[in-house]
Protein backbone atom coordinates (compact mmCIF):
# COMPACT_ATOMS: atom_id res chain seq x y z
CA UNK A 1 0.00 0.00 0.00
CA UNK A 2 1.18 3.65 -1.12
CA UNK A 3 1.12 6.22 0.88
CA UNK A 4 0.49 10.24 0.46
CA UNK A 5 1.46 13.08 2.74
CA UNK A 6 -1.36 16.11 2.56
CA UNK A 7 0.37 19.30 4.13
CA UNK A 8 -2.05 21.80 5.92
CA UNK A 9 -4.65 18.44 6.36
CA UNK A 10 -6.18 19.87 9.29
CA UNK A 11 -7.49 22.83 6.88
CA UNK A 12 -11.10 22.46 5.25
CA UNK A 13 -9.21 21.87 1.60
CA UNK A 14 -6.68 19.76 3.37
CA UNK A 15 -9.32 17.85 4.70
CA UNK A 16 -11.72 17.31 1.22
CA UNK A 17 -8.25 16.08 -0.17
CA UNK A 18 -7.17 13.78 2.57
CA UNK A 19 -10.76 12.03 2.44
CA UNK A 20 -10.36 12.05 -1.43
CA UNK A 21 -6.64 10.44 -1.56
CA UNK A 22 -8.15 7.67 1.10
CA UNK A 23 -11.27 6.68 -1.06
CA UNK A 24 -8.63 6.23 -3.80
CA UNK A 25 -6.97 3.97 -0.87
CA UNK A 26 -3.73 5.88 -0.44
CA UNK A 27 -2.67 5.20 3.40
CA UNK A 28 -2.03 9.23 4.75
CA UNK A 29 0.31 10.96 6.47
CA UNK A 30 -1.53 13.54 7.58
CA UNK A 31 0.40 17.25 8.80
CA UNK A 32 -1.00 19.95 11.11
CA UNK A 33 -0.06 23.15 12.58
CA UNK A 34 -1.65 23.46 16.47
CA UNK A 35 -4.84 21.75 16.44
CA UNK A 36 -3.71 17.98 17.60
CA UNK A 37 -7.45 16.76 18.84
CA UNK A 38 -9.19 17.84 16.04
CA UNK A 39 -5.97 15.84 14.16
CA UNK A 40 -6.60 12.79 15.66
CA UNK A 41 -10.51 12.73 15.85
CA UNK A 42 -10.29 13.32 11.62
CA UNK A 43 -7.19 10.57 10.92
CA UNK A 44 -9.19 7.94 13.31
CA UNK A 45 -12.61 8.85 10.84
CA UNK A 46 -10.37 8.80 7.86
CA UNK A 47 -8.51 5.19 8.95
CA UNK A 48 -12.16 3.68 9.96
CA UNK A 49 -14.19 4.67 7.11
CA UNK A 50 -11.50 3.91 4.42
CA UNK A 51 -9.57 1.41 5.77
CA UNK A 52 -6.24 2.50 5.59
CA UNK A 53 -3.48 3.78 7.88
CA UNK A 54 -3.28 7.06 9.10
CA UNK A 55 -0.30 9.29 10.69
CA UNK A 56 -0.40 12.79 11.89
CA UNK A 57 2.76 14.78 12.28
CA UNK A 58 2.96 18.64 13.47
CA UNK A 59 4.96 21.42 12.29
CA UNK A 60 4.57 25.07 12.29
CA UNK A 61 6.42 25.68 8.85
CA UNK A 62 6.57 29.38 9.88
CA UNK A 63 9.69 28.33 11.63
CA UNK A 64 13.02 26.39 10.03
CA UNK A 65 13.71 24.21 13.11
CA UNK A 66 10.14 23.07 13.25
CA UNK A 67 10.35 22.74 9.45
CA UNK A 68 13.69 20.70 9.35
CA UNK A 69 12.34 18.65 12.57
CA UNK A 70 9.40 17.81 9.89
CA UNK A 71 11.52 16.71 6.99
CA UNK A 72 13.53 14.41 9.36
CA UNK A 73 10.81 13.29 10.66
CA UNK A 74 9.10 12.38 6.97
CA UNK A 75 12.28 10.78 6.28
CA UNK A 76 12.76 8.75 9.00
CA UNK A 77 9.56 6.87 8.33
CA UNK A 78 10.74 5.10 5.55
CA UNK A 79 7.04 4.75 3.72
CA UNK A 80 6.78 4.48 -0.10
CA UNK A 81 5.49 7.56 -0.52
CA UNK A 82 3.68 8.21 -4.25
CA UNK A 83 1.63 11.40 -3.83
CA UNK A 84 2.60 14.46 -1.91
CA UNK A 85 0.22 17.20 -1.74
CA UNK A 86 1.41 20.99 -0.58
CA UNK A 87 -1.64 22.18 1.04
CA UNK A 88 -0.41 24.20 4.24
CA UNK A 89 -0.15 27.86 2.93
CA UNK A 90 -2.15 31.27 4.01
CA UNK A 91 -1.91 34.54 5.16
CA UNK A 92 -0.59 35.03 8.73
CA UNK A 93 0.53 38.62 8.64
CA UNK A 94 -1.33 40.71 6.10
CA UNK A 95 -0.09 44.45 5.09
CA UNK A 96 -0.51 47.18 3.15
CA UNK A 97 2.41 47.74 0.63
CA UNK A 98 3.58 50.65 2.26
CA UNK A 99 3.38 48.46 5.63
CA UNK A 100 5.09 45.00 5.06
CA UNK A 101 7.79 44.66 6.96
CA UNK A 102 10.79 42.19 6.48
CA UNK A 103 9.49 40.23 9.21
CA UNK A 104 6.09 39.72 7.50
CA UNK A 105 8.07 39.16 4.10
CA UNK A 106 10.02 36.30 5.68
CA UNK A 107 6.86 34.61 7.75
CA UNK A 108 4.68 34.49 4.69
CA UNK A 109 7.95 33.13 2.17
CA UNK A 110 8.47 30.48 4.84
CA UNK A 111 5.44 29.21 4.64
CA UNK A 112 4.28 29.60 1.38
CA UNK A 113 7.56 28.32 -0.54
CA UNK A 114 10.42 27.47 1.68
CA UNK A 115 8.92 24.94 3.14
CA UNK A 116 7.30 22.97 0.61
CA UNK A 117 10.77 23.27 -1.08
CA UNK A 118 12.43 21.77 1.17
CA UNK A 119 9.74 19.03 2.55
CA UNK A 120 9.93 18.13 -0.99
CA UNK A 121 13.40 17.61 -1.14
CA UNK A 122 13.32 15.37 1.82
CA UNK A 123 10.60 13.42 0.56
CA UNK A 124 12.84 12.61 -2.71
CA UNK A 125 14.06 9.78 -0.95
CA UNK A 126 10.42 8.39 -0.31
CA UNK A 127 8.86 8.42 -3.96
CA UNK A 128 7.93 5.08 -5.60
CA UNK A 129 7.98 5.30 -9.39
CA UNK A 130 4.92 6.92 -11.06
CA UNK A 131 4.29 9.35 -8.26
CA UNK A 132 2.73 13.14 -8.22
CA UNK A 133 3.67 16.00 -6.18
CA UNK A 134 0.60 18.56 -5.96
CA UNK A 135 1.13 22.69 -5.33
CA UNK A 136 -1.86 24.24 -4.06
CA UNK A 137 -1.33 27.58 -5.53
CA UNK A 138 -3.60 31.12 -5.92
CA UNK A 139 -5.40 32.80 -8.38
CA UNK A 140 -3.56 35.94 -6.47
CA UNK A 141 -0.52 35.18 -8.57
CA UNK A 142 -2.56 36.68 -11.87
CA UNK A 143 -3.14 39.82 -9.75
CA UNK A 144 -0.02 40.72 -7.64
CA UNK A 145 -2.14 39.73 -4.50
CA UNK A 146 -4.95 41.82 -2.87
CA UNK A 147 -4.64 45.02 -1.02
CA UNK A 148 -2.83 43.65 1.76
CA UNK A 149 -1.44 40.35 0.45
CA UNK A 150 1.05 41.65 -2.20
CA UNK A 151 3.55 39.09 0.11
CA UNK A 152 1.27 36.67 -0.25
CA UNK A 153 0.78 36.11 -3.94
CA UNK A 154 5.13 36.64 -4.65
CA UNK A 155 5.49 33.91 -2.53
CA UNK A 156 2.67 31.49 -4.53
CA UNK A 157 4.33 32.48 -7.78
CA UNK A 158 7.70 31.31 -6.28
CA UNK A 159 5.48 28.26 -5.81
CA UNK A 160 4.43 27.79 -9.27
CA UNK A 161 7.91 28.54 -10.50
CA UNK A 162 9.62 25.51 -8.37
CA UNK A 163 6.83 22.93 -9.69
CA UNK A 164 7.66 23.90 -12.73
CA UNK A 165 11.50 23.42 -12.14
CA UNK A 166 11.12 20.23 -10.49
CA UNK A 167 8.76 18.75 -13.36
CA UNK A 168 11.26 19.21 -15.61
CA UNK A 169 13.93 17.77 -13.27
CA UNK A 170 11.98 14.88 -11.96
CA UNK A 171 10.12 13.96 -14.86
CA UNK A 172 13.38 10.91 -15.94
CA UNK A 173 12.18 9.52 -12.60
CA UNK A 174 8.56 9.16 -13.41
CA UNK A 175 7.77 12.25 -11.00
CA UNK A 176 4.96 14.26 -12.25
CA UNK A 177 4.89 17.68 -10.64
CA UNK A 178 1.90 20.09 -10.92
CA UNK A 179 -0.19 23.07 -9.46
CA UNK A 180 -3.79 23.57 -8.59
CA UNK A 181 -4.44 27.28 -8.87
CA UNK A 182 -7.50 27.62 -6.57
CA UNK A 183 -9.75 30.71 -6.68
CA UNK A 184 -11.93 31.98 -4.25
CA UNK A 185 -12.72 29.21 -2.18
CA UNK A 186 -15.20 29.30 1.23
CA UNK A 187 -13.59 28.32 3.93
CA UNK A 188 -12.95 29.42 7.52
CA UNK A 189 -9.66 31.46 6.50
CA UNK A 190 -12.48 33.61 5.33
CA UNK A 191 -13.67 34.81 8.63
CA UNK A 192 -10.57 35.19 10.01
CA UNK A 193 -9.47 37.61 8.02
CA UNK A 194 -12.67 39.69 8.72
CA UNK A 195 -14.33 39.33 5.33
CA UNK A 196 -17.97 40.06 5.78
CA UNK A 197 -21.01 38.37 4.06
CA UNK A 198 -21.26 41.52 1.62
CA UNK A 199 -17.72 41.16 1.17
CA UNK A 200 -18.02 37.46 0.08
CA UNK A 201 -21.20 38.36 -2.05
CA UNK A 202 -19.28 41.07 -3.75
CA UNK A 203 -16.16 38.71 -4.57
CA UNK A 204 -18.68 36.40 -6.05
CA UNK A 205 -19.98 38.75 -8.35
CA UNK A 206 -16.91 39.46 -10.20
CA UNK A 207 -16.59 34.91 -10.55
CA UNK A 208 -17.88 34.45 -14.18
CA UNK A 209 -19.54 31.20 -13.20
CA UNK A 210 -21.33 33.04 -10.33
CA UNK A 211 -20.14 30.80 -7.40
CA UNK A 212 -17.86 30.42 -4.99
CA UNK A 213 -15.68 27.57 -5.05
CA UNK A 214 -15.14 24.64 -2.34
CA UNK A 215 -12.89 22.26 -0.80
CA UNK A 216 -14.85 19.82 -3.01
CA UNK A 217 -13.60 21.26 -6.46
CA UNK A 218 -10.01 20.93 -5.43
CA UNK A 219 -10.02 17.57 -4.32
CA UNK A 220 -11.55 16.88 -7.73
CA UNK A 221 -8.52 18.42 -9.58
CA UNK A 222 -6.51 16.76 -7.33
CA UNK A 223 -8.00 13.13 -8.59
CA UNK A 224 -7.59 14.83 -12.32
CA UNK A 225 -3.83 15.21 -11.98
CA UNK A 226 -3.30 11.54 -10.64
CA UNK A 227 -5.59 10.30 -13.82
CA UNK A 228 -2.99 11.98 -16.32
CA UNK A 229 0.04 10.48 -17.04
CA UNK A 230 0.76 12.77 -19.62
CA UNK A 231 0.20 15.73 -17.53
CA UNK A 232 3.15 17.62 -15.67
CA UNK A 233 4.78 21.30 -14.94
CA UNK A 234 0.83 22.46 -15.47
CA UNK A 235 -0.81 24.90 -13.50
CA UNK A 236 -4.54 23.75 -13.45
CA UNK A 237 -6.92 26.61 -12.32
CA UNK A 238 -10.06 26.03 -10.56
CA UNK A 239 -11.38 29.73 -10.15
CA UNK A 240 -14.36 29.58 -12.04
CA UNK A 241 -13.31 31.73 -14.83
CA UNK A 242 -11.76 34.08 -12.67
Amino acid sequence: MNWAVITGASGAIGRAISACLAQRGFSLVLHYHSAEEPMQKFSFEISRRYNVDTKILPADFTSENSTRAFCETLESLKVPLQCLIHCAGGVPSPNSLSRITPSDWNTIFSLNATAPFFITQAALRLFVPNSDIIFISSISTKYGGGENTLHYAAAKAAVESIARGLARRLAAETIKVNVIRAGFILTGAHKKMGRTREDIQERISKIPLRRVGTPDDISRAVSFLLDSPFVTGSVVEVTGGD
